[in-house]
């Protein structure tokens, strides 16, 4: 039996209640619903999109965490991320979400930065956050400082004090690509600066109009898996002239899936002490760990590992033995 449309609609206006137990039930009872087949669905493709707001961000959000989990089940996404400007108060929502939905979802939190030897603004992203910093900690300080900053219209916190409250958090410094380089040479000189300072991947947002060339030829040159953006109604993964750079696009989805996943399961994300020491500088072969549980599992299994014991004291190759992916 399905559904009618109008039954949905009702539905889907919950998601965005103010009550947030409220929300969940209301998911739990949509996802049964697909699941039982009364919802039709899409089937999931290779479309991600990495870059989502939500209506917590402090610019442009829209719909809730649950509700935005559910729009990226209903468009059958492979991978939907959320990134909300300012603050990370919807990221436990939209992962809790994805799991309900069996949908793969990443988060993170965007601020503005600035840098000794530039002038201009620097975006940057805690990529992969699983849950805000413990309390306490000197990343949950952090958090409060740059997001409190933020909201009463501060200057810029230091690119220093984003890296060490991602790291601190198990989540991956993630710079954003910007708008208006003069040259590669220029965006060249600050990645090497920001590679020092700790930074492992880059964000960029993807529209009719913009030239990706340049920053995926970056990306692949320091080894920075990309966090991939699409703006609404505009180029998708099926786009002709996206075909060259399909495949990194693929790979940092998968790479932001994969962290996100052995961080939330078994505390052994990309920043992890476990990863620190089974990689240590070899960051290739460790984004290549990640990409390749990101391809393979989902978050139905998580359950194979949410002991984590076990797998702690193993090593990447056994680890992926034992998750059944192989070497």
């Amino acid at each position: 039996m399905v559904i009618c449309m109008s039954d949905i609609f009702e539905l889907e206006e919950q998601l965005n209640s103010p009550d947030a137990i409220e929300r969940s039930e209301v998911l739990c009872s949509l996802a049964f619903r697909i699941e039982a087949g009364m919802i039709p669905s899409p089937p999931v493709g290779n479309e991600v999109n990495l870059r989502l707001r939500t209506s917590l961000s402090m610019i442009t959000g829209g719909l809730t965490p649950t509700a935005l989990a559910w729009n990226a089940r209903k468009q059958g996404l492979l991978i939907a991320g959320m990134v909300d400007h300012d603050t990370l108060e919807g990221v436990v929502e939209f992962l809790a979400s994805g799991d309900i939905l069996n949908q793969q979802t990443v988060a993170g939190i965007e601020v503005d930065t600035s840098l000794r030897e530039y002038s201009q603004v620097i975006h940057m992203i805690a990529g992969g956050c699983c849950k805000p910093p413990d309390i306490g900690s000197r990343a949950a300080m952090l958090a409060e400082y740059i997001c409190d900053n933020a909201q009463h219209g501060g200057e810029p916190c230091i690119v220093e004090h984003v890296i060490e409250m991602s790291t601190g958090m198990g989540a991956v410094p993630t710079w954003v690509w910007p708008k208006g380089f003069s040259s590669l040479h220029d965006a060249r000189e600050m990645a090497i600066t920001l590679e020092e300072l700790g930074v492992a991947a880059l964000a960029i947002t993807i529209s009719d109009s913009n030239d990706i060339s340049d920053a995926v030829e970056l990306a692949c040159e320091f080894n920075f898996p990309l966090l991939t953006g699409f703006e609404a109604g505009q180029r998708s993964m099926s786009d002709p002239s996206l075909e060259p750079y399909i495949d990194a696009i693929a790979n940092g989805a998968s790479f932001f899936w994969g962290h996100t996943f052995m961080e939330r399961n078994a505390g052994m994300g990309f920043s992890s002490e476990w990863a620190r020491s089974h990689f240590a500088g070899d960051r290739i072969r460790k984004n290549e760990f990640y990409i390749k549980v990101g391809r393979l599992l989902k978050p139905g299994d998580g359950r194979r590992i949410a002991s984590g014991a076990n797998f702690r004291s193993a090593s990447p190759n056994q680890l992926l033995k034992a998750l059944g992916i192989g070497q």
